[in-house]
């Protein structure tokens, strides 16, 4: 199993735990997914260089690794997770999909197709800032729509919303900028309605909590304050509200009596002999006349009940009568 090398970073401790991730997912996996998934990390520990890094400033194994850390909470198979490793190969090794195809396999090739496509998708096909409100929401609309029609596996898509996710959380740390604001506007945008629309709610929630963090941090601050400065008042009263349930649970089902069951056993005394005489539903045999069923009465084994085809012929009868008459 190839283990990960040390990589200097910043954020020693979140690459420190991002390494007891993967060395513990590795470890769980049967054999032919652990070469997989170590494969896959040996070509891009191989092809990419030292200093790569995503177009935000984070370095490329720490954002891969993250997302491929989502991919996996989201039970999408290691060959997604071998594909979001090698998500950005194609940047730097011209014939990558023979590569992929033939040290991985032909699914993770294309995989990581699909996401490069997708990149370039949302590279090129950005919301224009200067429409109005409803051109953007069409947009939007317009984008998403594509991204589900052009991929084959959907998930080329998720592992796109792991790596958003991924961008979004080292974000946090960066200061504010333009260039922050515009990711999170198009997160907000088309992302976390994507997300929301395919049902990954872990990822949704992330998505535009910290989308609205980074577009709008004054407002995030403000409202993060107002519920901090709630947040005894509503423990308390939760609290309170979860004391008077208990006691009122507790009085009540002291007092329940439980419902006599009948069970197999029940109409036989315990000689054996039968106390009690068991009905039936009975059906009534198809009538030659009208070639109908009767109506499917459940009553009484013996009791006779008066067949419907006769309440209609007289229902019908008194409906053409005058009302005079029917009085």
């Amino acid at each position: 199993m190839t283990a990960i090398s040390p990589i200097q970073d910043t954020q020693s401790a979140t690459l420190q735990e991002l390494r007891e991730w993967f060395d513990s997912y590795c470890a769980a996996l049967p054999d032919n997914d652990k070469n997989l998934i170590g494969t896959a990390w040996s070509l891009a520990q191989e092809h990419y260089p030292a200093d790569a890094a995503t177009p935000y400033g984070e370095p490329l194994p720490d954002h891969f690794l993250g997302a491929a850390q989502m991919v996996d909470e989201l039970d999408l198979l290691p060959d997604a997770v071998a594909a979001t490793l090698l998500a950005d190969i194609g940047r730097y090794v011209p014939d990558w999909n023979l590569l992929v195809s033939e040290r991985c396999n032909s699914t993770v090739a294309e995989l990581v197709k699909g996401v490069d496509e997708v990149q370039k998708l949302t590279h090129f096909a950005r919301v224009d800032s200067l429409a109005t409100p409803e051109e953007r929401a069409q947009q939007a609309e317009t984008m998403r729509k594509m991204l589900l029609a052009m991929v084959t596996d959907i998930r080329v898509v998720l592992i796109k919303l792991a790596m958003r996710t991924r961008t979004l959380q080292f974000l946090s740390n960066a200061p504010d900028s333009p260039e922050k604001r515009a990711v999170a506007k198009e997160t907000l945008d088309i992302f976390a309605p994507l997300a929301n629309r395919l049902g990954v709610w872990q990822l949704k929630w992330q998505l535009e909590d910290l989308g609205f963090r980074h577009q709008e941090p004054e407002k995030y601050r403000e409202i993060a304050l107002l519920l901090d400065e709630k947040r005894t008042e509503r423990l308390e009263y939760i609290e309170n509200f979860l004391d008077i349930l208990r006691t009122e649970l507790k009085n009540t089902i002291s007092t329940l009596k439980s419902p006599a069951v009948r069970n197999t056993s029940t109409p036989f005394t315990k000689n054996g002999e039968e106390k009690t005489q068991l009905r039936r539903p009975v059906r009534h045999p198809r009538r030659a006349d009208s070639g109908r069923y009767r109506p499917r009465v459940l009553h009484h084994a013996g009791h006779r009940p008066q067949p419907l085809a006769a309440h209609s012929r007289r229902v019908r009868r008194l409906h053409r009568q005058p009302q005079r008459q029917r009085l």
